[in-house]
């Protein structure tokens, strides 16, 4: 547990726990600053997946299905107390499909999942798969997909560290096929990017299908990476949901 859970700061007073899931390519410590606005009641942990940062030397992991499969057991010790997903981009696919996993075998679900820069589910991905293109056409689909930082891009010796990880990452969500099932019992609450070039308001709206409790979503101005900007902005708005829950979030 400890390679895929990262968590910075104890806080043995938390009343909730917030896991963090990164977007394709990014590791845990695209959540490190989070700590910065973190209240006192809730405590912040990051998912570190195989092939990142600390586990650079670990084989990414390409299929959704086995990625649920190795999560569920590793993270099931730490749902004993109230807790609520946040991800972005691939990180709001892999918390959504995790919930399902939980749901479906009775588990304490979360409080609330916080899905950000992502299409629901169900709309089937528009783009065509691009984790099998050579690496030059590779990085230029990835520049249209505005979905790797430019400085990323521009950097060959950190490209090329970085491109069989960004490709098992998009070998996963390329080779997602999402099946219909009944919507979660929990809220959901959708960020979106203004100028996010690859997923509109509408797609965003379409998370609405998924729950059968409260709906909201909040779009902030930016492009893909628009969380990067808006993080205490971000955090205050999961706090403000959460506070819905006051036997959990009692100052």
């Amino acid at each position: 547990p400890k390679l895929w859970l990262i968590r910075k700061q104890a806080n043995p007073n938390a009343h909730i726990r917030l896991f963090c899931f990164p977007y394709a390519g990014g590791g845990a410590s695209v959540f490190q600053n989070w700590l910065n606005y973190c209240p006192k009641q809730v405590e912040l942990w990051a998912i570190q997946l195989p092939g990142r940062e600390t586990r650079l030397q670990e084989t990414a992991i390409t299929s959704l299905k086995s990625l649920i499969n190795r999560l569920i057991p590793i993270l099931t010790p730490y749902l004993d107390q109230p807790y609520a997903f946040f991800g972005h981009s691939m990180g709001s696919l892999i918390s959504f499909e995790l919930t399902r996993e939980l749901a479906k075998t009775r588990q304490n679900l979360p409080q609330h999942l916080f899905m950000s820069g992502f299409r629901a589910p169900q709309i089937v991905n528009p783009d065509l798969p691009i984790h099998r293109l050579g690496d030059e056409q590779f990085l230029t689909a990835l520049g249209h997909f505005q979905g790797t930082p430019e400085t990323l891009l521009k950097n060959p010796d950190l490209m090329a560290a970085f491109l069989p990880i960004l490709r098992a990452d998009f070998k996963l969500l390329e080779t997602y096929s999402y099946q219909q099932g009944q919507p979660l019992n929990c809220p959901i609450t959708v960020f979106g990017g203004h100028n996010d070039a690859k997923v509109s308001a509408d797609q965003l709206q379409q998370w609405q299908l998924q729950t059968n409790q409260d709906f909201v979503l909040h779009t902030l101005p930016g492009g893909h990476f628009f969380i990067n900007q808006h993080t205490e902005k971000i955090m205050k708005i999961i706090c403000q949901s959460l506070r819905e829950f006051p036997e959990q979030m009692t100052a």
